[in-house]
C-alpha cells in the first residue's frame, strides 16, 4: 500500500507546480490588460490646465554642465588705432663746461703774420 500512496504522490507534486505557475501567469496578464486600459484612458482624457489653478512648487537643482561645443571661427583682424598725441617739448640742458684751451702751434719758417685790416673811412 505504501509503494502505490508514493507512486501516486510524486506525479501530483509536478502538477501541482505547473498549475501554480499557469495561474501566475494568468493573473500577471489579468493585471497587464488593467494597466492598458488604464493608460488608455488617460491618454484619452484632456486636462485644461487653463482652468485650474495650478501654483508653481520650487525649482529642482541645476543639472550637471554639457559638454563644451567645437571652438569659433577666427574673427577677423581689428582695425588700425588711431596715432598717438605729439608730445611735450623737453627742457633745454644745462650749459655746457668751458672747452679746453689748444695747444700752442708750431714755429713754421718764414712765417707771415696776417695783414690787420684797415680802418675803414666813415
Amino acid at each position: 500500500m505504501r509503494n502505490l500512496h508514493r507512486t501516486l504522490a510524486r506525479p501530483r507534486r509536478p502538477l501541482v507546480l505547473r498549475a501554480a505557475l499557469i495561474i501566475a501567469l494568468v493573473a500577471q496578464a489579468a493585471v497587464l490588460v488593467a494597466q492598458d486600459s488604464q493608460i488608455a484612458d488617460l491618454k484619452a482624457q484632456h486636462v485644461d490646465l487653463v482652468g485650474h489653478r495650478v501654483e508653481r512648487g520650487p525649482s529642482g537643482p541645476p543639472g550637471p554642465p554639457g559638454p563644451s561645443g567645437p571652438p569659433g571661427q577666427k574673427g577677423r583682424d581689428g582695425k588700425d588705432g588711431t596715432d598717438g598725441k605729439d608730445g611735450t617739448d623737453g627742457l633745454d640742458g644745462n650749459q655746457g663746461k668751458d672747452g679746453k684751451d689748444g695747444k700752442d702751434g708750431k714755429d713754421g719758417e718764414n712765417a707771415v703774420a696776417p695783414p690787420a685790416p684797415a680802418p675803414s673811412a666813415s
